[in-house]
């Protein structure tokens, strides 16, 4: 009869199934937590048996004195075993299915290919969403940079390396001191001109020099000016039609919203290039990709009949794109502080350690905040 699957009419089923159901000569020892006994005496109260459970057991009329239930603990093992004694001393064992969550594992089970699946699994997915949750950090505070470790080294040789330098486009704020860099570069001959000609630069004597630096401040706002300007005509001239061995074109940013100056600017520009008798040398605040994003913006903000030929764009593409890009930083001088320095001017030097302009400010500043009364 146990072995038979039995239908009874008076069972409490609370999700769990029955998973076996045994005759043991011996019960096991067992220890019943506060917790199990709680469980059981609530389960009494909310049981009410009107027939038989199992053929020749009655919970009303035992059989003989020794007739109980013991339970195992719930929630510990993970399964339920319960066990009913008979009246010839025997052992009726009920075995429940594991009611609790367990890791999957991979030994003592005929399926180990399932644990090794789910681990699997699981891990990929931590990989996966850690990832995702780092990359989502990462550009949400602004972590997400490029790393700039040798990046200096790098424009230094592109800068010192005659094989390299033929056209440069250098990059910095205002105030890092690029064109002077270059003039320092020029005096101390560590730079040179094609065919390693040897560059001269020297203010108090200019009919020597073979360095010509172009400003693109003279060019002049609108067509018809550019076409009678003496100063841009003069410094075209000079540029073009001179053999300089280097040519630095300054301010190259100036005026960049301006249509004719930056027609002006492109035209001159690719005769400098074609010219191929002299390294070229841009020095601007603007990165060249910004710039040609304001040169697109601009057209797109004009009607159709007025906007710049898109050639126009295409050859500010070809341009730029023959020139390496240097990026040079803002300059931080060391500063030396006495610790009896005044308060104010320890804020002055710090305020005024940046840029060429600001250090040259530095001393006159000084000196004019000793003058002052000290009330002011």
């Amino acid at each position: 009869m146990l072995n038979k699957k039995l239908k009874f009419n008076d069972i409490y089923i609370d999700s769990v199934w029955i998973r076996g159901i045994e005759n043991k000569t011996k019960m096991p020892e067992i220890n019943v937590s506060d917790e199990e006994k709680n469980t059981a005496k609530l389960f009494k109260y909310l049981t009410n048996y009107t027939t038989k459970q199992l053929p020749e057991i009655d919970q009303y009329k035992l059989n003989s004195e020794d007739n109980f239930m013991a339970f195992s603990p719930l929630f510990e093992p993970g399964k339920t075993e319960s066990y009913h004694k008979l009246s010839n001393g025997k052992y009726i064992q009920l075995t429940s299915l594991r009611i609790q969550y367990i890791s999957p594992t991979t030994y003592n089970n005929n399926k180990w290919y399932l644990g090794f699946i789910y681990w699997i699994l699981f891990l990929s997915a931590l990989l996966v969403f850690g990832t995702v949750l780092h990359n989502i950090f990462r550009k949400l505070f602004a972590l997400n940079l490029p790393v700039t470790k040798g990046w200096q080294e790098i424009d230094e040789l592109l800068i010192t390396d005659n094989n390299l330098n033929s056209l440069l486009f250098v990059i910095g704020s205002p105030g890092s001191g690029k064109l002077s860099k270059f003039k320092k570069l020029i005096k101390e001959n560590a730079i040179k001109g094609k065919n390693d000609v040897v560059l001269i630069m020297d203010e108090n004597k200019p009919a020597k020099n073979n360095v010509f630096i172009a400003d693109m401040i003279l060019i002049p706002e609108n067509a018809d000016e550019a076409k009678t300007d003496q100063h841009w005509i003069d410094m075209q001239d000079s540029a073009l039609n001179k053999d300089y061995a280097l040519v630095i074109v300054n301010h190259f940013e100036y005026d960049i919203k301006n249509p004719s100056t930056n027609a002006a600017k492109l035209n001159f520009m690719e005769a400098l290039l074609q010219r191929n008798k002299s390294k070229i040398v841009i020095i601007s605040t603007v990165h060249p990709v910004n710039f040609l994003d304001s040169l697109n913006q601009q057209e797109l903000y004009k009607a159709e009949d007025k906007r710049q030929p898109e050639h126009d764009l295409e050859r500010w593409h070809v341009l730029l794109g023959h020139f390496r890009i240097i990026i040079e930083k803002l300059q931080t001088g060391q500063i030396d502080i006495d610790a009896k320095t005044p308060l104010w001017k320890k804020i002055v030097m710090m305020e005024t350690q940046s840029g060429h302009f600001l250090k040259k400010m530095q001393e006159p500043v000084i000196n004019r905040i000793k003058k002052l009364p000290e009330e002011d």
